[in-house]
C-alpha cells in the first residue's frame, strides 16, 4: 500500500485552490455596461427587465392570485416579505439583496425565479450541450 506523497498534496492543493478561484470568479462576474437584465420567471412565464445601474423600481408581479413585489436600486434587486400563507418559510426574501451575476432568488412553493444575467453569456448551457451531443 503506498502512502501520499508531497507531491500527491500539491496537486490536490492546487486543483482545491483552481476550484474555488473559479467559483468565486463566476459567482462575483459582474455584467458589463451600465445595464442590468433581470430575469423574472413565474412558472412557464419570463419577464426580462433591462434596467440601468442608477435606477430606483418596485416591480410587481402576478402569481398564483396573488401579487409579489422586487425592489431594484443601485444595481441590486430584492423580494419584498410575502404572507406566510403565500411563502410559508420565505426563504426568498430572505436571501436579501442580490447583485452579481448569476446569482437568483429562488421561491420554490411559487415557482418564482430573480435571476441577474450577463449579457456576455452564450444561450449555450450544459443542458443544450447534452442535448445537442446526442445527435
Amino acid at each position: 500500500m503506498s502512502s501520499i506523497k508531497k507531491g500527491d498534496i500539491i496537486i490536490i492543493c492546487m486543483i482545491i485552490i483552481i476550484t474555488v478561484f473559479g467559483q468565486y470568479y463566476l459567482i462575483t462576474q459582474e455584467t458589463g455596461g451600465q445595464l442590468r437584465t433581470i430575469v423574472l420567471r413565474v412558472g412557464q412565464e419570463e419577464h426580462v427587465y433591462k434596467l440601468s445601474v442608477d435606477e430606483s423600481r418596485k416591480i410587481i408581479f402576478e402569481f398564483n392570485e396573488h401579487l409579489g413585489t422586487l425592489h431594484y436600486k443601485e444595481g441590486r434587486i430584492k423580494m419584498e416579505t410575502m404572507d406566510r400563507e403565500v411563502c410559508p418559510k420565505q426563504i426568498c426574501s430572505k436571501t436579501g439583496w442580490i447583485k452579481y451575476s448569476n446569482q437568483s432568488i429562488v421561491c420554490l412553493p411559487n415557482k418564482i425565479i430573480v435571476t441577474i444575467v450577463n449579457e456576455k453569456d452564450d444561450d449555450f448551457d450544459t443542458i443544450t450541450f447534452l442535448e445537442v451531443s446526442k445527435i
